[in-house]
């Protein structure tokens, strides 16, 4: 439903009121998320010893707030977050200088597999 696979998903805390998870992704399509509260609500529903009452709702301090969002604009939504996304990553881009120094990378000890990362930014 949200496009992850079983193994990115963590249970970190169940208490009586709330279950608490962890997505371990680097990069959820934002159209993975948006507007799937309901259906999440209700997949969690169907499974054995969980209670859902009138007022169960999803929450994220984060950008997975997204998944709350109803309504005509959710497809917009979707844009303006996938554009501010990509300004963001240009903006980066052009603050940070990377000089990967040490002994151990002059000497090919190890291999520089950070600043091909960060170029991608």
């Amino acid at each position: 439903m949200l496009g992850l696979e079983r193994s990115k998903v963590l249970v970190v805390n169940v208490r009586s009121d709330h279950i608490a998870l962890d997505i371990m992704e680097n990069d959820i399509p934002a159209g993975n998320i948006v507007g799937k509260e309901r259906a999440v609500l209700g997949a969690l529903a169907k499974l054995k010893g969980v209670r859902l009452y009138e007022d169960s709702c999803l929450h994220s301090n984060g950008i997975l707030g997204l998944i709350c969002l109803e309504g005509e604009n959710s497809v917009e939504m979707s844009r303006t977050v996938n554009h501010m996304v990509d300004e963001i990553k240009e903006r980066i881009s052009k603050r940070a200088i990377i000089f990967p120094t040490g002994f151990v990378l002059k000497q090919n000890l190890i291999e520089d597999t950070n600043t091909p990362y960060l170029k991608t930014f």
